[in-house]
Parts: C-alpha cells; sequence; structure tokens
C-alpha cells in the first residue's frame, strides 16, 4: 500500500494527504480536486492527480 503525498507549495517539502492506494488503484480511481490542511504551513491546499505520487514505502506497518 503507497501513500499519496504532495509537495507543500508554501514551505516545500512532503506532504501526506492521509490517502493510500495501490499503484493500480490510484490510476484507475478518479481523484478531481481534494483539499488539504497542511502539516507544514496550517494553510489549506487543494490539489490533484496530477499534484500527487506514490511513496511506495508508506504504508508498510
Amino acid at each position: 500500500m503507497s501513500r499519496i503525498m504532495i509537495d507543500c507549495p508554501e514551505a516545500g517539502g512532503p506532504v501526506y494527504t492521509h490517502l493510500n492506494f495501490e499503484a493500480f488503484d490510484w490510476e484507475a480511481i478518479p481523484v478531481g480536486e481534494r483539499e488539504i490542511e497542511c502539516p507544514r504551513c496550517g494553510r489549506m491546499h487543494v490539489w490533484r492527480r496530477a499534484d500527487a505520487w506514490l511513496d511506495e514505502d508508506g504504508g508498510r506497518g
């Protein structure tokens, strides 16, 4: 299971979106626009699939 990550546009650096998917599911599921309160800068960020990537080590216990 992989974590879906984005970059914080304000402070930089990766931010976990609190979503986990297998790679094949991530490609098949419509994502649209999502919103997250960023733990790095405290602001709300809107993100789309094009802004995100899979952190393949993220879902391991």
